[in-house]
């Protein structure tokens, strides 16, 4: 069993036809905001070579770190939600009952961690 509190997740989006520039505009500035956050570990956006596609990876230090964020990024979210369909949200490690709360707005999966490392 894992012994640190690391809650990581992998968000899936698609990026609507024509929207791409306002998409890049709005992932910047998140990622400024991001980078401010004490808590955020891993905040990496990646595109399928069409361009359509979207991986997001972001980990944060614990359940208070992934709540920090959801509450900074609110300021983005609507304009975010325009420019993109959410697929999946994947969660890994063990968010506490108010980070898993917060992630399930975004049809949130959970997955526990059953063995391995981290270092």
């Amino acid at each position: 069993m894992r012994s640190d509190k690391n809650v990581y997740f992998m968000v899936k989006l698609t990026i609507h036809e024509g929207k791409d520039e306002s998409f890049r505009g709005i992932v910047d500035e998140m990622s400024v905001a991001t980078a401010e956050e004490a808590g955020a570990l891993n905040y990496e956006w990646s595109l399928s070579e069409d361009g359509r596609t979207c991986h997001l990876l972001e980990r944060y230090v614990d359940s208070d770190g992934v709540r920090v964020h959801l509450e900074n990024i609110g300021v983005f979210i609507d304009r975010f939600l325009a420019t993109v369909d959410i697929v999946g949200v994947d969660v890994f490690g063990d968010p506490d009952a108010a980070a898993r709360d917060a992630l399930s707005q975004f049809g949130a999966r959970f997955h526990r961690p059953y063995a391995g490392f981290v270092r």
